[in-house]
């Protein structure tokens, strides 16, 4: 990003609805931006008194639990096995090899837990998305940031607005 916009940093502030200009490059900007837990327990999601709701609203809740919990989801990633290790090795940090099929809350728990892993570990971004651009893209498509004309491009998009 910073190659884009070296320390060109713009600020908008929504209750004001102003927005500013600043020197400031990508990591000096967001530096005092405060981290929040991201973790959140879904397994609790449905943890509510009910007692309140109709005998409908009561079924619906059931239904949706029944969906999260007992629906299994099989997206035949054991089979990814017999792929070249090329593809593997970055696969196995993001997809549940070793699951025939898993819940709805189950895929949810691992999702955030791909989250996580990638947030922590840049090599397993970078590895996904260097396999994918080899093997999937292919070449296909490039952008070469350095064509870019913000200015051309957007006024272009401000023609059409």
């Amino acid at each position: 990003m910073e190659s884009i916009v070296e320390d060109n940093y713009l600020s908008y502030h929504a209750l004001e609805k102003t927005t500013s200009c600043y020197l400031a490059r990508p990591l000096e900007a967001f530096t005092d931006v405060e981290e929040d837990n991201d973790h959140i327990d879904f397994s609790t999601i449905f943890d509510f008194d009910t007692e309140s709701l109709d005998p409908e609203e009561k079924e619906k809740i059931e239904k949706a639990k029944s969906l999260f919990y007992d629906t299994k989801l099989d997206f035949g990633f054991p089979e990814l096995k017999s792929l070249p290790e090329e593809i593997t090795g970055s696969l196995e940090k993001v997809l549940p090899f070793g699951f025939q099929s898993m819940t709805l809350m189950q895929w949810t728990e691992h999702f955030m837990g791909i989250y996580k892993n990638m947030k922590e570990d840049k090599t397993v971004y970078k590895g996904v998305r260097n396999m994918t651009d080899k093997h999937f893209n292919n070449g296909k498509y490039t952008v070469n940031y350095d064509e870019i004309d913000f200015n051309k491009d957007g006024s272009s998009l401000k023609q059409l607005l």
